[in-house]
């Protein structure tokens, strides 16, 4: 299917939907093609909220740091309690109105902090507009969630729909896969290639109606002069989810807000559309997204001359000068010119450290850059830094994170932080820890709920960590050759991969590290639709059950290449998979190939592997020679003879797939 990518300004973003094969479909990987802009008719552009959107209260920006000032109540407000009343919560607010009751502190800004342990969010209820301290999380455990909490994307605990469903056209979404199949629905998402698109929250759209016909319930709308789209119907406003207005005479719900007060909680009506805090310019981020020409200042989007004086950090321009980040959340910082902002952040032993750098790109582009505690650079967003052999400025993308880990020594990062070609920026920075331990299979009683993906309904994943030279895990047994928005993963999948690559390494001492490549964004969507180039067929890496290696190579070089033939030369024309010559000459190394697959095969949360279909037959025979010197399982022999994906364009890496979970892939029950 032809991909669609469509933008509407000023009202209707950037949508991808990729056809073609790839990994998980068994076709070829592709990049798309971009299709013309979508546009609505002027009368439904006129029917949206006034664009002059007002300015936030002057209260409405963020709790900057917890060492910048002094807390707006005493920890007695303990806020995400439960509570019946107000004098359940110490001086803070009971939101009544939430399951159980929610202790919160109303009254915060960028000049009133929260509480430590809690994160200033806009919020409304009952025609009121307030911003209010909530409790932060990392984890579903962190929260109430017999009651109905889990940590959502802001990482503070809020009610959420208990499981990801299935919904009708014009309902809520993240992946395609759960909008209805009959008629070919997609997600339209609430993000695409960085931006906000003012589908708040998703919208399960068809496309191509004209010819296709729309289900019950929906409208057929031309969008621009060569598609059109079936939208939800509706006779009034409350027809309608928050963040959706009736259209007069179309009918049809559509993005817009006048104010947070049409938006879902913890939204923000901006530049007439609602925007979640933790992407917009908001009290919740402080250097979020604003439209064209602004930038965000302490919450507010303004047009005024950037401020660059230093910020309450300074002076931090060098490795010996670096500050140590202790706080979860730290606003307020600022990029200048040539600057250069340096920070040491702890990385305690058995945990996932994740360090996130928290700006909005099209306000200035900035730069992660990542080193040990000896001042050994580790890597930037891609490998290295400057970005040599690659157009890294197709993935300039606001937000970068790194995650390291040890099992047992407790150690320290250090990072840099500058800004692209001199670029000028405010930002924060975000510290989440993780427990963390490897193992075969993620079962734990407290990871029961991560190793989906989806704890309590809201789709969180990890991001691979990086190999560190004490961890015997990771150390050298995998390096990675991708940018680091596209390295996260569920913990299933991460604790999967360390483990097969511990034990083959193990089993054969001296190998190689082994290169991976794409696993998935932070969204759970495959990568490349954050800037709007997919890399993969649509679904392909969703959900972040899915990850590609490079193949183990007889000249002791495990990175990503082609392995047919000596130099890659036995390649079809067309450059999609290996030539029959292959199987006589190729690069890959059987025995440690079959082991590695096999064990991964030993798991029952297996799919398939993907793999070159010149290449498969001698895997497999391989396998059946193992197997009866005792070296690998009946199971792991039985995965390779029977779920290897015999895909095109695996000549130069595996895909390895885990089983979907039902309540998100019902189809793949």
């Amino acid at each position: 299917m032809q991909m669609k990518r469509t933008v509407l300004v000023a009202v209707l973003l950037l949508l991808g939907a990729c056809g073609g094969g790839d990994a998980g479909e068994g076709g070829t990987e592709t990049t798309g093609d971009v299709a013309p802009h979508l546009d609505v008719p002027g009368d439904v552009i006129e029917a949206i909220a006034n664009p002059d959107v007002p300015e936030l209260d002057d209260g409405s920006g963020d709790a900057v740091s917890a060492d910048a000032g002094e807390e707006v109540v005493d920890e007695g407000a303990n806020p995400g309690a439960a509570c019946e009343s107000d004098d359940d919560c110490g001086g803070g607010i009971c939101l009544d109105w939430l399951p159980g009751g929610y202790c919160a502190v109303p009254g915060c800004g960028p000049d009133e902090p929260c509480p430590e342990g809690s994160m200033c969010a806009p919020l409304h209820h009952d025609g009121v507009e307030f911003n209010a301290c909530l409790k932060l999380c990392d984890m579903l455990e962190d929260c109430r969630f017999a009651e109905g909490y889990a940590c959502d994307r802001d990482a503070t605990c809020w009610p959420v729909e208990s499981g990801l469903i299935l919904h009708p056209e014009g309902e809520s979404c993240i992946l395609d896969t759960q909008c209805g199949a009959d008629f070919g629905a997609v997600c339209y998402p609430e993000y695409y290639a960085n931006q906000p698109t003012g589908f708040t929250d998703g919208y399960c759209i068809i496309w191509e109606c004209k010819q296709n016909g729309c289900p019950p319930g929906t409208k057929c709308l031309d969008v621009n002069t060569s598609t059109s789209a079936c939208f939800a119907e509706c006779e009034t406003a409350d027809d309608c989810r928050p963040g959706y207005f009736c259209h007069a005479t179309e009918k049809v719900c559509l993005a817009g807000c006048e104010s947070a007060l049409d938006c879902p909680q913890k939204h923000i009506c901006l530049d007439t559309y609602c925007l979640e805090s933790y992407h917009a310019c908001s009290v919740s981020n402080p250097a979020g997204w604003c439209p064209d020409n602004k930038w965000c200042d302490r919450g507010n989007c303004t047009g005024k001359q950037f401020d660059c004086a230093d910020d309450t950090t300074e002076p931090n321009d060098g490795e010996n000068e670096a500050v140590l980040l202790e706080s979860r959340r730290t606003f307020g910082l600022k990029v200048c010119g040539d600057d250069e902002d340096w920070y040491r952040v702890e990385a305690p032993a058995g945990m996932l450290t994740e360090v996130e750098l928290v700006f909005s790109n099209q306000a200035g582009n900035l730069d992660m850059l990542v080193y040990d505690e000896a001042g050994e650079f580790v890597r930037s967003r891609w490998i290295n830094y400057p970005y040599d052999g690659l157009l890294i400025s197709d993935f300039d993308v606001s937000n970068e994170s790194h995650t390291t880990y040890s099992p047992e020594k407790d150690g320290e990062i250090l990072v840099k932080i500058v800004g692209a070609k001199g670029a000028e920026n405010n930002y924060g920075m975000a510290i989440r820890r993780y427990p963390y331990e490897d193992g075969e299979l993620c079962d734990g009683p407290s990871m029961t709920e991560d190793c989906s993906g989806i704890p309590g309904g809201v789709l969180k994943l990890y991001q691979f960590p990086e190999p560190a030279p004490d961890d015997p895990y990771g150390g050298d047994n995998y390096h990675f050759e991708t940018v680091s928005g596209y390295k996260w993963a569920r913990r299933e999948l991460i604790m999967l991969i360390r483990q097969t690559l511990y034990e083959t390494v193990e089993k054969y001492p001296g190998t190689d590290s082994v290169g991976i490549i794409d696993a998935c964004q932070e969204d759970g969507v495959t990568p490349g639709y954050n800037i709007g180039e997919p890399r993969h067929c649509r679904t392909c890496h969703d959900e972040g059950g899915n990850i590609d290696l490079a193949y183990f190579a007889t000249d002791g070089n495990n990175y990503v290449k082609t392995i047919c033939g000596p130099g890659g030369t036995n390649v079809t024309a067309d450059g999609m998979q290996c030539t029959s010559a292959a199987k006589d000459e190729h690069i890959v190394d059987l025995e440690r190939q079959v082991f590695f697959m096999a064990r991964l095969f030993d798991s029952p949360r297996m799919r398939a592997i993907g793999i070159d279909p010149v290449i498969a037959p001698l895997l497999g025979a391989k396998a059946d020679e193992m197997y009866e010197a005792g070296e690998i399982s009946a199971q792991g022999r039985f995965g390779i003879k029977n779920y290897l994906g015999l895909w095109p364009t695996h000549h130069h890496h595996i895909h390895i797939s885990l089983k979907w979970w039902g309540h998100i892939y019902p189809e793949a029950q």
